[in-house]
Order: C-alpha cells, then sequence, then structure tokens
C-alpha cells in the first residue's frame, strides 16, 4: 500500500510543504489469517509570515494532513466470521483531534527597528552614567 507523506520544509519559501511517496506499508496476505490496518491521520498547518512589514497576522496559512502513525494486526479468523465478511484486509484512516501548527517568521523591519531601539536605550543609560559622573565631580 503506497502512502502520501507530507513535511514541512522551513527553509523552502515557494513550496514548503513536501510530499513523500512511502512504500514501507506491506500488507502480507494469508489465507487463514485477516490482517487489520489502522492509519492515523493528523491534521497540519503551516502558517507563514514571509512579508517584511507584516501588516496582516498571518501571511499565509497551509493546511494539510500528516500521517502520524501506522499499525498492523493479523489475527487467525475464521473465514465465514460474519465481523469481516469474507475480507482478508481492513484499512482503517482515523483522523487525530490534535492539530499540529508549524509557524515560520522572517525578520522583518520593525524587529530591525526594535533592536537598534534597544541598542540606543543602552547607550543612551550609559552616557547617562558617564555624565552624572562627571558632574558630581
Amino acid at each position: 500500500m503506497l502512502l502520501f507523506y507530507h513535511h514541512v520544509d522551513l527553509n523552502d519559501y515557494e513550496n514548503p510543504i513536501k510530499m513523500l511517496l512511502d512504500d514501507s506499508l506491506y500488507i502480507p496476505l494469508e489465507t487463514e489469517r485477516r490482517t487489520e490496518v489502522n492509519v492515523f491521520l493528523e491534521p497540519s498547518e503551516l502558517r507563514s509570515r514571509d512579508s517584511r512589514y507584516q501588516l496582516e497576522i498571518f501571511d499565509d496559512v497551509h493546511p494539510f494532513v500528516e500521517v502520524g502513525k501506522v499499525e498492523t494486526k493479523t489475527k487467525n479468523q475464521n473465514l465465514e466470521s460474519p465481523e469481516w465478511d469474507n475480507r482478508q484486509v481492513r484499512v482503517f484512516f482515523r483522523m487525530n483531534s490534535k492539530r499540529t501548527v508549524y509557524v515560520r517568521n522572517v525578520s522583518t523591519i520593525y524587529d530591525t527597528l526594535g533592536e537598534v531601539g534597544g541598542l540606543l536605550s543602552i547607550v543612551y543609560s550609559l552616557s547617562l552614567v558617564i555624565t552624572r559622573y562627571y558632574a558630581v565631580e
């Protein structure tokens, strides 16, 4: 069984959500055994702030679904079992209620101005201390 996995690449600004084809989910078919597969899906979203001016709260929101985990169980069942209804494999896709949020922030002009303002306040405080020292003498 092929599954498409999604993962987030925070360094890619054009297409941050990548798809991978995974064929690691292998379901062996046996005549006297039944296989049950539970695929747990997790809703996720990427919130990116890529604008230099950030006039909005979030510029882009990209929703996607990740595969959390896959559980495979094999059972010895009778062929005429009403629970299985002559099926060899049952696959269940289960959606998790937990949502994963990835956030990518880009340094903006306001961040730069804040750092400069912090630097200016330190220089102002030091010059005040030095001036006060000479003013007392």
